[in-house]
């Protein structure tokens, strides 16, 4: 049961990276046409309408009293947060120097999993996260069509406060997952991220002289029910079927999907750094799966 129980997780998670990745080249098609809040508000919102169709019995929830506090900065988190951070921090860095501090978001959440949910790190996940971390930082850095940032100081620092809200999310999450199914906290994230970015409203206008509605509108489409319905669905299942550090670490190969999609779609190229790169992030992320007998190590409340 457990071996089941392991392997629809670890599948869901290829499906959520391999839609999470995606959103990078079907973004980009986007970015330069619309503001990025109307793009964020569309998405969500087709996503949100996705739920209208997922049966009742997926959808479970059991409320305590004070359950809104962690309900509450959860939806703040993810969405909300993290995506007005990266956005604003894109404006004043590299999107180079943010690709490194978004590849620590997996010992942001392995540091927070030891220390708030008691869960423990063994040498190969450790070893593991080193590996990939540094294939994600080398992936990043060899990326050679990366426009110098105007205040990086600033700029690096919102970015690293949008992964502090996303490892906050996920750890959140784990918390909840006794009383919630993933489709409802999923569906919640959602509307709650549609009401957030409602000032895309203002800009709704520019589709209405969109030279390729067609094309665009499957883009939203795509963006709305694979990478923002599907990818956290998927991700917030496997989350509730493994440990939060063993999950959140599959998202270094993120960068890795991207790549080769937007190779292959928008006819960028990868070179030899980056291919070896891409090979350390995947190896990274298999070494971390390992379960050795080499003892644990754990926070120091657990040891005093």
């Amino acid at each position: 049961m457990k071996d089941r129980n392991n392997l629809i997780a670890y599948m869901s998670l290829a499906g959520a990276v391999l839609f999470w990745g995606s959103a990078y080249p079907a973004a980009y098609y986007l970015v330069n046409r619309y503001s990025l809040w109307t793009i964020m508000l569309i998405r969500l919102v087709i996503a949100s309408i996705a739920f209208l169709f997922v049966p009742r019995r997926f959808i479970r929830s059991e409320y305590r009293r004070g359950d809104w506090k962690k309900l509450l900065p959860m939806v703040l988190f993810m969405p909300c947060f993290y995506f007005f951070f990266e956005t604003s921090a894109l404006q004043y860095t590299s999107s180079v120097q943010a690709g490194v501090i978004a590849g620590a978001l997996p010992l942001f959440v392995t540091v927070g999993a030891v220390l708030f949910l008691k869960e423990k790190a063994g040498l190969p996940q450790i070893a593991g996260l080193a590996l990939s971390l540094g294939g994600v930082i080398m992936l990043t850095l060899f990326n050679g069509e990366v426009p110098p940032g105007t205040n990086p100081l600033l700029g690096n620092g919102l970015e690293l406060l949008a992964m502090v809200c996303a490892a906050g999310n996920m750890l959140l999450l784990k918390d909840l997952y006794s009383r919630y199914s993933p489709a409802y906290l999923t569906r919640l994230q959602n509307w709650g991220g549609a009401i957030f970015f409602l000032p895309g409203l203002g800009h709704l206008k520019d589709f209405a002289v969109s030279r390729a509605p067609g094309t665009e509108l499957a883009v939203l489409l795509f963006l709305g029910v694979a990478c923002s319905f599907g990818a956290y669905f998927l991700y917030n299942d496997a989350q509730s079927r493994i440990k939060a550090s063993s999950a959140s670490i599959s998202i270094n190969m993120v960068p890795v999907v991207a790549l080769v999609l937007g190779r292959i779609f928008l006819g960028e190229t990868l070179n030899q750094a980056q291919l070896l790169s891409s090979l350390a992030v995947i190896g990274g992320v298999f070494l971390s799966q390992l379960n050795f007998s080499s003892p644990p190590l754990r926070s120091s409340a657990q040891s005093e």
